[in-house]
């Protein structure tokens, strides 16, 4: 297939280009910055802009999207994330629909579920969280991830466009996973928000794939979860729960057999993607 990766010389859009190219796909990625690599096929432009990708669009078979403003930052104006996150999914799934492009492949985020970037804590309804349980993001970060699922689900209706939302962790690079020790020395509060979820950048990348070489299409129940099997605490996963979430009463009885299993629920993206994460923190 002929795929276009916006935001495709970021982080993890360099290993997504990778994955995509080591399958046997044509690549070409568009973004503001040139790709680390010579040799890859590059339209410079920002998802801000309509005419510039739509151009980039033509002829294409399929795009990943991850051009976005990837996390909250201070200095970072709340109407960034509604110019840039929302603004410009909408002006990749209007120039998908328009161009005949067949499929969009989002990077959303677990921050969808308005946990993690909470300015007042609240707590899941059950566990694991699996795509069925409610969004309620406070944050403007998490709600660009939000809408942007929205809008993809409005494409669907209105392009006939299969739309996939990769709800990704936190993504770990290879420098993050020699860092494990020190990250679970820092506040216990905060860390609880992430519940303790994560996943390696070359599994990110592997979902990727998987999405966009999927032949289902799935309308408005488009959205799956991307971590790794286990969280990345060192306390077992039941204990976690009774700890932070004390008055989380649906539990599944996996934790009394699974020490670290993950607080998400992968199970969806397993049997309909066939994404099998396989870089983990352990050894």
């Amino acid at each position: 297939m002929k795929i276009l990766v916006t935001g495709g010389s970021g982080n993890v859009g360099t290993a997504v280009v990778a994955e995509l190219g080591s399958a046997g796909h044509e690549v070409i990625v568009f973004d503001v910055k040139p790709p680390r690599s010579s040799g890859v096929n590059f339209i410079q432009g920002s998802v801000t802009e309509p005419e510039c990708i739509e151009g980039a669009v033509d002829g294409v078979d399929a795009i990943v999207h991850l051009a976005a403003i990837p996390a909250p930052r201070p200095e970072i104006a709340p109407v960034d994330f509604m110019r840039v996150n929302v603004t410009g999914t909408f002006n990749v799934l209007e120039a998908a629909g328009k161009r005949g492009v067949k499929k969009v492949a989002l990077a959303s985020s677990d921050s969808s579920l308005g946990f993690v970037f909470s300015t007042h804590r609240f707590s899941p309804e059950y566990f694991p969280i699996d795509e069925a349980h409610p969004l309620r993001p406070q944050d403007p970060y998490g709600l660009s991830k939000l809408i942007g699922e929205e809008l993809c689900k409005a494409a669907s209706r209105k392009y006939g466009i299969s739309t996939i939302c990769l709800r990704f962790c936190w993504v770990w690079f290879e420098d993050t996973f020699p860092q494990r020790a020190a990250i679970l020395k820092g506040d216990p509060a905060a860390l609880s928000k992430t519940m303790w979820g994560y996943v390696g950048v070359r599994d990110a990348a592997q979902a990727c794939r998987c999405a966009v070489e999927c032949d289902s299409a799935f309308g408005d129940d488009n959205a799956f979860f991307i971590t790794a099997e286990d969280t990345y605490a060192d306390t077992p996963s039941l204990e976690l729960i009774r700890t932070y979430y004390p008055g989380v009463l649906r539990i599944a009885d996996a934790y009394l057999h699974e020490a670290h299993k993950a607080l998400f629920d992968i199970s969806k993206a397993r049997l309909l993607l066939g994404y099998r994460p396989q870089h983990g923190c352990r050894p």
